[in-house]
């Protein structure tokens, strides 16, 4: 067995012993407050949620280099956040940037070891990787 396919079969154990069973998610909700009103990321420039939101819209849309951008401003302001670098990894994967994808769902997961989706979507970039590594060159 190759080491991709040795990575997936990891990814997912790991992934189905950590979390076994119910639906997936990135993080569950924090139980804040609302932000107060005007604290955006155009009023806050430190505001994660406000640049996360940005990130999403942009994703939504498929402009992953603008959601990348906006996810690495919410990782600057809360380097600590799993969410932040698991989101970043979504939008690298979208943009088919599958190296600094693979890179951002294991900082997820060095920071969050219960994150299952994060396990699962490295799994995915892994085989996607392998899959891009046997496809015939194009000329």
């Amino acid at each position: 067995m190759n080491n991709h396919k040795i990575g997936i079969v990891v990814s997912l154990a790991i992934a189905l012993a950590v979390y076994p069973g119910g639906a997936l998610y990135a993080k569950k909700p924090r139980q804040t407050a609302p932000p107060a009103a005007g604290n955006t990321a155009a009023t806050n420039p430190q505001d994660p949620g406000g640049h996360s939101a940005k990130g999403f819209a942009a994703a939504k849309s498929r402009d992953y280099e603008t959601a990348i951008g906006e996810f690495t401003k919410a990782i600057e302001a809360e380097p600590g956040d799993a969410k932040n670098y698991f989101n970043r990894g979504t939008a690298y994967r979208g943009a088919n940037k599958l190296t600094e994808a693979l890179a951002d769902f294991s900082k997820a997961i060095e920071i969050d070891p219960k994150n299952a989706a994060a396990y699962i979507a490295r799994g995915d970039v892994f085989l996607a990787q392998t899959k891009r590594s046997r496809s015939p060159p194009t000329t």
